[in-house]
């Protein structure tokens, strides 16, 4: 009985001799090449790369996005209605650059209602430019005034949406628009002042105009353009003073 477990005993240990026998035989796969006289060798580091940079993807291609052309505005031809509005800073030889007014500043500009056909009656504020000094007298009146040119300078604002080199270009073209202010004849109108206008351009039944105690002057800063609302202007008849004139 004895005898019959050492052979058993033997039979295991040989077994798992040959087991481990087997396994130290075995060698892993290698990533090399085997050559016709049986030499392996290993593939070259730099064709790795190379073939790594190869199987990078090629980037997107960007369509470039092609901008169409802003829609042309609308060049009508209008007329220039004869209520006008607006504030000239008013100098010995012109018109100021700017003045301060509550604080902002600000340039002068002239408020010019357009009519066309097809278009409801819109306004454009411009910046005109200054012309020469001139006087009026209508109804026995004096004023002195100011003559501009509404389509010299740049539209400030704009409720029409045409063309804005077309209209500055009309407007300029149609000739200079006249301002003149005057001490109001009636008590009840002062301080406000007496406001002329008048064209240079034919327009059916209009001469010129006086709208009574329609405007206000006040004095303006030579050196800072600041306007002081609290000291206003009565210009001698025919005559301007340096000031901010407003209507």
């Amino acid at each position: 009985m004895m005898l019959k477990r050492v052979l058993v005993l033997c039979l295991c240990l040989v077994a798992v001799a040959c087991g481990d026998a087997e396994e130290s035989d075995f060698e892993a796969p290698n990533n090399g090449f085997v050559g016709p006289d049986g030499v392996e060798t290993m593939p070259d580091a730099g064709q790795e790369d190379a073939n790594e940079e190869d199987a990078v993807e090629a980037p997107d291609v960007v369509e470039e996005e092609i901008m169409e052309p802003p829609p042309e505005l609308p060049k009508p031809e209008f007329v220039v209605l004869t209520s006008f509005g607006g504030e000239l800073a008013v100098t010995s030889t012109g018109l100021r650059d700017t003045f301060v007014f509550d604080g902002q500043e600000r340039t002068s500009s002239v408020e010019v209602s357009l009519k066309a056909e097809g278009f409801e009656i819109c306004v454009v504020v411009v910046r005109p430019t200054f012309a020469e000094f001139g006087y009026g007298s209508p109804r026995n009146r004096a004023f002195g005034t100011v003559l501009v040119n509404l389509g010299g300078g740049e539209i400030l604002t704009d409720e029409c949406g045409w063309d804005q080199q077309h209209v500055l270009t009309e407007l300029s073209a149609l000739g200079l628009a006249e301002f003149g202010f005057a001490e109001a004849r009636f008590e009840e109108d002062r301080p406000g002042l007496d406001v002329y206008t008048e064209v240079t351009w034919p327009v059916e039944g209009f001469a010129n105009r006086v709208d009574a105690g329609r405007g206000q002057a006040f004095f303006i800063d030579p050196n800072s353009g600041q306007v002081n609302t609290s000291s206003s202007i009565q210009p001698v008849p025919g005559t301007l003073f340096p000031g901010l004139y407003t209507w």
